[in-house]
């Protein structure tokens, strides 16, 4: 726009406005676009010119929808028309982020803000302008990051939500049917010890690729934990379901991965639940979904993994006396409602000589009964229990022994299950150490039972913990032996006291020639290796007799004695005493 266009806009202004500077007008950083009340064009600056493509001349008189899309054109006319008519708002101050247009057609995101200019008897409409492309594409990256997994760019567990309180509101309206899988991949702690995390986070990328193969746009895709994805589809079909969807998922895993020219093999865990023919008044909540398809993964994968599983409100009943459970459970080692039984341990030779006893725990669960420690110990350790567990058990171990040895009843040691986890961890004997000092039992009064599979899930810690509990006098014995991993090497490897053959073996023992192959052999390797053997699990004379024949020295087992609580052991003491 040129300084003589700039005067015969003002020229008839009233005096104080016509110093307005040209120059700072032109000089202007920021687009200026004037226009009169009809939207033609009466001035642009040169930031205008520069932004837009046009020349003054090709602009002069002509509305200014020709910078807008077609959209934005059409309400910005009648955005005018009220204003003109006086029923529509001031449009002094008004701020608007819309698309501009340029000359050669293209698009942008333009922020602009209109003044209202009373000019030579003339109103005006100012519009300074300025490109806002790449704030909003760094607002959208933003917001992009904050929203999605940076990794495999699958929307977060936040967004997931969002999300699917959506999804379940437009499958309700639309009477459609919502299906939500919840995958859990197995293998991918094996990929990262073995080959390296980043080889790990490259499988993830793949496989969250696989899955959008199998999807379409509306579905939604969410990585909600390390090696866990949810997929949620609104299926319009009758005869599509929610398992037809995890198949999909399944099966395109099944091709191994080839990640820098090696081959992987991923396999996944699905948990299927579904929403279908529900209003908005009965449709589930998107929490309870997750939890129902994670649930129901769960049960696929305490069945063995590599399979899929869809939820049913039996399930739900299932999981809520789970919970229920573990809650009083919580409440029991808290108030040390817990008890100990304990089996005492006898030489074979010699059936009235105690020469040891096992710490059994129990737990009575008020109203709902005895409840097996198959059950309970599980539930403990997926729940982060063991360790109060553990803790619990050997205090009150050390304090019954403890005082048995000081009433003179019985001096020998006694023998405490110890959960792998717990053994396996770097401060287990610093913590085991304090209880026994705390106790003030000998340390060569207690000993330890690990069994066969936690020990071999970390040698050398294994090694270690049992190297130092033995130089403190606490024996370490293996249980449960042959019904792990059966090895040999894991008594080379590992310097235990004592081989606790598993009562599997035992029971059958007098009429299987295997068992007894197998007992003998355990027997024998034991005895090569300078350990002691107790065998469980003693009900029968046959099962005693083989066990003598082969030269097994000591054993327990019902044949002897039950597991008796502490009220009852004492009493047995004395009269197996009696009897000598």
């Amino acid at each position: 726009m040129t300084r003589e266009d700039f005067d015969k806009l003002a020229a008839n202004a009233e005096p104080e406005l016509t110093s307005i500077p040209y120059a700072i007008f032109e000089a202007a950083a920021d687009a200026i676009v004037i226009t009169d009340e009809w939207g033609q064009v009466q001035a642009i600056n040169a930031a205008a010119q520069k932004l837009f493509g046009y020349g003054f001349a090709e602009l002069a008189g002509a509305n200014i929808s020709r910078l807008m899309p077609e959209a934005y054109a059409a309400r910005h006319d009648q955005c005018l028309a009220s204003y003109r008519a006086g029923v529509g708002r001031k449009l002094n101050g008004m701020v608007r982020e819309l698309q501009g247009k340029r000359k050669d057609a293209s698009l942008f995101d333009l922020h602009v803000s209109v003044g209202e200019l009373l000019l030579g008897g003339r109103q005006l409409l100012i519009g300074v302008c300025y490109d806002i492309s790449e704030q909003l594409q760094l607002r959208q990256r933003l917001n992009h990051l904050a929203s999605h997994d940076t990794l495999t760019n699958c929307m977060n567990r936040r967004t997931l939500h969002a999300r699917l309180q959506e999804h379940v509101a437009l499958a309700a309206a639309q009477a459609q049917q919502l299906a939500l899988v919840f995958i859990d991949l197995d293998g991918l702690k094996v990929i990262n010890d073995n080959h390296g995390h980043y080889m790990g986070d490259q499988v993830l990328v793949a496989i969250a690729e696989r899955f959008r193969q199998q999807l379409c746009s509306e579905d939604l895709l969410a990585r909600v934990g390390g090696d866990e994805f949810v997929v949620v589809a609104r299926q319009i079909a009758a005869e599509q379901t929610g398992i037809d969807l995890a198949t999909r998922l399944f099966e395109c895993l099944q091709a191994p991965l080839s990640i820098d020219g090696i081959s992987l093999n991923v396999r996944a865990s699905l948990g299927v639940s579904t929403c279908a023919n529900c209003t908005e008044c009965d449709s589930p909540a998107p929490d309870q979904l997750i939890i129902d398809a994670d649930f129901a993964m769960y049960q696929a994968k305490k069945a063995g993994g590599n399979r899929i599983a869809c939820f049913n409100p039996v399930m739900r009943i299932a999981q809520q006396r789970e919970q229920q459970r573990l809650e009083r459970l919580r409440l029991a080692i808290s108030r040390e409602q817990l008890q100990l039984y304990y089996q005492p341990q006898f030489e074979l030779n010699a059936p009235q000589r105690i020469t040891g006893l096992e710490a059994l725990l129990r737990w009575h669960d008020g109203p709902y009964g005895q409840v097996s420690p198959e059950v309970f110990i599980p539930l403990a350790e997926q729940n982060g229990l063991m360790s109060a567990l553990n803790t619990w058990v050997v205090t009150r171990a050390c304090a019954d022994n403890r005082a048995l040895i000081e009433a003179g009843l019985l001096d020998v040691p006694v023998a405490v299950n110890m959960s792998g986890f717990s053994f396996m961890q770097g401060d287990f004997v610093d913590k085991l150490t304090a209880i026994v000092r705390d106790s003030g039992l000998a340390a060569n009064r207690l000993e330890i039972e690990v069994t066969e599979t936690a020990a071999l899930k970390d040698i050398e810690q294994a090694r270690l913990n049992i190297a130092q509990l033995q130089s403190l006098g606490i024996r370490v014995s293996i249980d449960d032996f042959g019904t792990g991993y059966s090895s040999p090497s894991t008594l080379r490897a590992l310097p235990f006291d004592t081989l606790k053959i598993d009562q599997v073996f035992i029971r059958e023992m007098p009429n299987s020639a295997i068992d007894q192959a197998i007992v003998k052999g355990y027997l024998m390797l034991a005895d090569s290796l300078g350990i002691q053997v107790i065998a469980e699990g003693i009900e029968t004379r046959a099962q005693l007799d083989y066990l003598l024949a082969q030269g097994c020295t000591v054993g327990q087992g019902y044949w002897y004695s039950r597991p008796l609580p502490m009220t009852e052991l004492q009493p047995f003491i004395l009269a197996r005493r009696a009897e000598v």
